[in-house]
């Protein structure tokens, strides 16, 4: 049930307050509550893992580990919120010019279902750093989830977070309203579009972290078996249903049997099935809406001549419940010609190879996407690999490894993948006012 305009009003107002209210905090304080947030979060790691795995299908070792994560990240900041808040004295045209970091105020953060806790608390750890109040407005699948993060933020310190239960039409409303001052959001470029409309008619700073079609490249120089598996592996991430799994896989020519041997290997070895199992590997997608619209794309694909090369569907020991929303995983063989291999993203198993011949048509390829999240390049020669990742149009690319988003590394992308970084001390600063103090 969404709030009333109400309920609205008041959590507006005191999150208003509150932003007053934490002007005043010190440094030690905050870094206090965000290494209590992280000892509440392991607190309630079972309870929260199983609210996950129950609402959205992912395994429950991987909600568990989900959590953990997060619990690192508060420590993170909590240890380098110091470093992270403090001036810097600048020689300019004053007798003495300092720089120094401000909380801003309330931030609406349009939060997704696929990673429920892990996309919050990359913005969360830094809000609280800061002293800005989170009102979050969670995805509709997750809302036990959501209730559960608010009640651990709540346990730390009422005022922290907010849980923003509301509609498009609301978000747009509380997004106007002169208490907010920003609007981060992660979710598809379609929903991207819309909050950059909204924040920019109302002059609000705005960081989206949108979707990604990532393209692992790999050469013939490379370990092939072990760039097979590690592509095959970062295809699976989350059930497949990751904005930085690996989608698109770029296979120099003399290379691809063995880079299909050993990929459709590690798919199959994979255990599919009860997400509550712990030798479970592979859950379900989080609606059976989502296995709907794969079986689509997949249709789509092979009419405009996608090759399948593999589909799980009949895997041994495996039988999908009838109204179960399993999505077994499929492999096809694509041209560069095939349009929306670069114009769409396949939100679950599906991965998409290609074969090149050249470096050139290999970056192509790789660059022809609209979207531009992750990456990874594959090859023995690091040097090669460093100045082919340098020329990928994305923001985040890995060598000789997958994409693993990590509190100590900067977070985002171009293109349709978004603007705005989240993670480190990059992200850190996106909702700081960073003002200037110039002193006669």
């Amino acid at each position: 049930k969404h709030l009333s305009s109400a309920q609205i009003e008041t959590i507006l107002s005191e999150a208003h307050s509150e932003y007053l209210k934490a002007k005043t905090k010190t440094v030690s304080l905050k870094s206090d509550q965000l290494k209590k947030l992280a000892q509440v979060f392991r607190k309630h790691q079972k309870d929260l893992a199983k609210i996950m795995t129950l609402e959205m299908g992912k395994p429950l070792k991987d909600s568990l580990s989900e959590i953990e994560k997060c619990a690192v990240t508060c420590e993170y900041f909590a240890e380098n919120l110091s470093k992270f808040l403090s001036g810097e004295d600048v020689k300019a045209n004053y007798a003495k010019s300092e720089i120094v970091k401000d909380s801003i105020g309330p931030i609406l953060a349009v939060m997704p279902w696929n990673f429920p806790v892990w996309q919050v608390i990359r913005f969360a750890a830094p809000a609280v750093g800061i002293g800005n109040p989170i009102l979050l407005k969670h995805a509709d699948l997750t809302a036990g989830s959501a209730e559960k993060i608010v009640e651990i933020f709540d346990e730390v310190a009422p005022g922290l977070m907010y849980n923003m239960r509301i509609d498009h039409d609301q978000a747009a409303e509380v997004i106007a309203d002169r208490r907010v001052s920003a609007v981060t959001l992660t979710g598809s470029a379609r929903a991207g579009r819309e909050i950059a409309q909204v924040a920019g008619k109302n002059l609000k700073k705005a960081v989206l972290e949108l979707g990604g079609s990532d393209a692992y490249v790999v050469f013939a120089d490379s370990d092939v078996e072990k760039s097979a598996e590690i592509c095959a592996k970062a295809r699976m991430v989350n059930n497949g249903q990751s904005c930085v799994a690996a989608k698109r896989f770029i296979v120099e020519k003399s290379v691809l049997p063995k880079f299909l041997e050993q990929f459709n290997k590690t798919l199959q070895s994979m255990k599919i099935g009860d997400p509550l199992n712990e030798e479970t590997a592979v859950g379900s997608l989080a609606a059976k809406k989502f296995q709907e619209q794969l079986i689509q794309q997949c249709a789509q694909l092979e009419k405009a001549g996608g090759e399948k090369l593999l589909d799980l569907a009949g895997k041994p020991g495996f039988e999908s419940p009838p109204d179960g929303a399993f999505f077994p995983a499929r492999v096809y063989k694509v041209s560069k010609k095939t349009e929306m291999a670069f114009t769409e993203e396949f939100f679950g198993p599906v991965a998409l190879v290609f074969e090149f011949s050249s470096e050139d048509e290999a970056l192509e390829i790789a660059n022809k996407s609209i979207y531009g999240l992750g990456g990874a390049v594959f090859s023995k020669d690091v040097d090669r690999a460093k100045k082919f990742a340098r020329l990928m149009e994305a923001g985040f690319i890995a060598i000789n490894d997958s994409v693993k988003s990590d509190a100590h590394l900067p977070f985002g992308g171009v293109k349709d993948s978004g603007y705005g970084r989240e993670l480190s001390h990059y992200g850190f600063n996106e909702f700081c006012n960073i003002k200037t103090l110039g002193i006669g």
